[in-house]
């Protein structure tokens, strides 16, 4: 189910898409078991709007950033796949610089060994702290799908690698610094 707009009473389109962004974030139904929007609560907020031509103007430069956001996303994309392919290339195809030179034995390089992952890494299992317990503070707190915000204690002393494992499955993000609690990978 959505709801969808089409009459914009005299309003810039994008700007109402951003301000329902906005308003629709902060939005909670407590009126039924699955939290939803309600179209009629909708249409009964109080709002403050900005005349058309500031709202061309918000909207210009929002959607600027947006154009920015979009674009780093396409090439953080690309990079991910080359870093992928070259991991590929190297780690598992055993095409890596000097190769022709180098012995290959039981399917590693020379000087390499296999070993079970226990072996170069303790996983530990993050620990829930929902939001209405997080004070905003410097160290970020991670769910599958990435830093949700931010915490006044520290938890994990970092460097350290967070992997989604419920939600967003495989998710994988690196932290350099302290963390505040890892959050359960859920969604």
């Amino acid at each position: 189910m959505a709801l969808y707009v089409i009459d914009f009473k005299g309003n810039n389109p994008r700007f109402v898409a951003y301000f329902l962004k906005h308003t629709v974030r902060q939005y909670k139904s407590d009126n039924a078991a699955v939290p939803g929007v309600d179209r009629n609560v909708l249409h009964r907020l109080r709002v403050s709007l900005p005349d058309r031509n500031i709202q061309e103007h918000i909207t210009n430069i929002l959607s600027t950033y947006d154009d920015l956001i979009e674009n780093n996303r396409r090439r953080i994309a690309l990079l991910e796949r080359a870093a992928y392919e070259i991991y590929r290339e190297w780690s598992v195809r055993l095409r890596f610089p000097g190769y022709g030179h180098t012995k290959i034995v039981d399917g590693v390089q020379e000087g390499w060994e296999r070993t079970a992952f226990r072996n170069i890494c303790q996983l530990k299992y993050g620990r829930a702290l929902k939001a209405e317990h997080r004070v905003q503070g410097k160290y970020p707190a991670y769910r599958s799908s990435g830093i949700i915000g931010t915490h006044d204690k520290a938890r994990v002393q970092g460097p350290g690698v967070i992997i989604g494992r419920k939600g967003n499955v495989g998710s994988v993000y690196w932290s350099e610094g302290i963390l505040a609690r890892l959050i359960p990978c859920t969604s």
